[in-house]
């Protein structure tokens, strides 16, 4: 998939990227049993901002974002290598799928997108369950810590709904030179994190509104505990097969213990998809506002996507 994409931001500051673009490979042994290697910028891997390790400070952007192998049996599938990770709605869309921006629990890279581990997900009916064991670091497991990321979930025509959740622990070997502060984090210290939630979508017709919320605690060394929460509510709307219409507000608060702290982009994009069906031309503004901050960052964006 290519995305081309003319980002202008406040103030007087715009250029091109091609970030989201990439080239996915599968190679299938039998109906059961494939590979899978997508090659593109390594930012796609989404490092969460706890760490600073060989990925987060690479000047080698391009790489190999997604490689794993894959089975599928009688009782499940299993993916194995570096794999996507699926937490919460959004985390579970491919780029090629998005007409908006990642949501701000991706963007400020709460979690990742991917990771190198074990997934093994089995359904039963229109319920499926998925779990993944996986570094953290989305590198070398620096600390020898494990996370574990989980989805419990319904999928139906019109239905999709289900609950989310991941724990794991940092290390000072892995964390010492993070700059982040959410929710009280200490880079110096180590730390246990843990955060869960919900999502809901709902299709009906042309039509498809969607929620998801999420609630995080970081607890450190010292037992002291921080939390913080992220919210999205969407609504999308297909006008006569080759129009879209997304409308998204996302708030997210890096520590509940403080007042007025909210940060909210609220984005709107108008899409044309081409009657092949490959190419899709998208307008987005986002407005963003600070509670505490007065900054001038809104953005304008320009996106041409290209798929086979």
């Amino acid at each position: 998939m290519l995305k081309p994409r003319l980002r202008l931001s406040e103030p007087e500051q715009g250029g091109f990227e091609i970030g989201e673009s990439y080239l996915g490979l599968t190679y299938e042994l039998d109906p059961y049993l494939k590979a899978v290697v997508s090659l593109g910028s390594l930012g796609l891997i989404n490092t969460p901002s706890y760490f600073y390790n060989e990925l987060s400070t690479s000047h080698v952007n391009f790489g190999f974002f997604e490689a794993y192998a894959e089975v599928h049996g009688l009782y499940g599938r299993l993916r194995m290598g570096l794999i996507p990770l699926g937490y919460g709605l959004n985390g579970g869309f491919r780029e090629s799928e998005l007409r908006l921006p990642r949501i701000q629990l991706l963007t400020r890279r709460v979690v990742g997108l991917r990771d190198y581990g074990l997934e093994y997900k089995i359904g039963e009916g229109r319920f499926y369950s998925q779990f993944s064991i996986h570094n953290g670091e989305t590198a070398s497991n620096i600390d020898g810590r494990i996370w574990l990321t989980g989805k419990w979930a319904y999928e139906g025509s019109r239905l999709h709904m289900g609950l989310v959740g991941q724990t794991g622990e940092t290390t000072t070997a892995s964390t010492v030179a993070s700059t982040e502060t959410r929710a009280g984090f200490d880079a110096s210290e180590d730390n246990k994190i843990r955060l869960g939630g919900f999502f809901i979508e709902d299709h009906a017709g042309n039509f498809k509104s969607y929620v998801e919320y999420h609630f995080g605690e970081i607890r450190d060394e010292q037992n002291h505990t921080g939390q913080f929460a992220t919210g999205v509510l969407g609504f999308t709307h297909m006008w006569k097969k080759h129009i879209w219409f997304d409308l998204r507000v996302d708030a997210y608060d890096p520590s509940t213990d403080v007042d007025e702290n909210l940060f909210i982009e609220t984005a709107l994009a108008i899409s044309y998809l081409s009657p092949y069906m490959n190419s899709v031309v998208s307008l987005v503004l986002v407005k963003k506002e600070e509670q505490q901050l007065e900054i001038d960052n809104n953005e304008v964006m320009i996106a041409w996507k290209l798929s086979p």
